[in-house]
């Protein structure tokens, strides 16, 4: 397929230019135009070539066939003949508010067309300072919804979760997200019933959208039946299919408090098991339930990809990775990584057999009319 130029980056240029007219007194906003390029609204419709778009403002003002549309005096026209121009994409599911990572990865959103993230993991702090940054035209980050810290169970998968173990102190914990301006609460692996319920029922109270991993002890079908907004990289759903699905998820529950090390090792031994024993009736099943709930699945194929293909050269000598700090591309290595750096040659031949089914997932979610969103899982590899 060939690769498209997409022009959105240039749509937000005009915002700044705009913004800073705007905020002069008694002087006219700026208009900036695109003459001649072809658009692709991302309705479904066909491409509309020979259009000329003008920004007014921070706002659309025109958007029309070239030969009927006004240009206003005194603006920027660019010629984009042989282009196209697309709305601003969001990447749904990123870990990009991190001191550390920020000043890379928000560029790159950028010139990649990325107007929008959601970030799943993050500093508020840093998240908050994007918002003024965006507030005052200064584009160097897309616009960032967040969650802040990650709720799992005790002890978490990872460090820096926010571990809970009691209903009691899982409603605290939603209270003080919400009050420091979280966007919505996200769950985790690890979170009992109990737990997970009592998130749930605080979040709505305070109209806070519950999104995340699935939390084992709770399972893909009650997950959407309690509310949870979307469900992040399929997690769960190949268990939840599985005609062993309640011994392999009992054995699950029984090795929480067994060392983490225990309890990935028993994950990856049961994944021949889950594709043996998988059942497309069950999951057709299942994928309506989330239709009903209106749960949105999320699968981050980018990455479930990469982590299947680890140990392969040709994901680790991409040209891409030229725009990846030598930290980040050192933290990729699974050498570095305890989720990877006990796996064998055996174990990524498995987990390449488990991310073809879950490509094959995704079409039957996609079928069913399961609606999904697209994220990278950034900053993962």
């Amino acid at each position: 397929m060939a690769r498209i130029p997409a022009l959105s980056f240039l749509t937000l240029l005009a915002v700044p230019l705009a913004g800073r007219a705007q905020n002069q007194a008694g002087t006219p906003a700026v208009s900036f135009a695109l003459a001649h390029v072809t658009v692709i609204d991302m309705t479904g419709a066909p491409p509309q070539s020979d259009m000329t778009v003008v920004v007014t403002g921070n706002r659309i003002a025109t958007l029309g066939p070239s030969r009927a549309v006004r240009i206003p005096k005194g603006g920027l026209t660019l010629d984009a003949t042989g282009k196209f121009l697309i709305p601003g994409l969001w990447d749904m599911h990123v870990h990009a508010a991190w001191s550390s990572e920020l000043p890379t990865f928000g560029p790159l959103f950028l010139v990649n067309g990325v107007t929008g993230v959601r970030e799943m993991w993050g500093s508020l702090d840093l998240v908050a300072s994007a918002r003024i940054r965006l507030a005052q035209h200064r584009l160097t980050e897309p616009r960032f919804i967040a969650s802040g810290q990650v709720l799992d169970g005790s002890p978490p998968i990872w460090e820096g979760s926010i571990a809970l173990s009691s209903a009691e102190q899982a409603r605290r914990v939603v209270d003080s997200l919400h009050a420091v301006g979280a966007d919505f609460i996200k769950v985790y692996n690890l979170l009992p019933r109990e737990v997970y319920t009592a998130i749930v029922a605080e979040a709505k109270r305070l109209h806070m959208p519950v999104v995340g991993h699935v939390p084992v002890a709770v399972g893909a079908l009650a997950a959407s039946t309690a509310g949870q907004r979307s469900i992040e990289h399929l997690t769960d759903i190949l268990l939840s299919c599985s005609t062993h699905e309640t011994a392999l998820r009992a054995a699950l529950v029984a090795a929480f408090d067994k060392p983490r090390d225990s309890l990935r090792a028993l994950g990856r031994r049961q994944q021949p098991e889950l594709l043996d024993t998988y059942n497309s009736d069950k999951c057709q099943a299942l994928a309506a339930q989330f239709l009903h709930d209106s749960t949105w699945q999320v699968p981050t194929l980018t990455v479930l990809r990469a982590f299947a293909h680890l140990d392969d050269s040709v994901f680790t000598s991409d040209p891409r990775l030229q725009y990846m700090s030598r930290e980040t591309r050192d933290g990729w290595h699974p050498r570095n990584d305890f989720r990877f750096k006990t796996m064998t040659a055996a174990d990524f031949a498995r987990t390449k057999r488990i991310y073809a089914k879950q490509v094959e997932l995704v079409g039957l979610l996609h079928r069913a009319g399961v609606p999904i969103l697209a994220g990278t899982d950034v900053l993962n590899p």
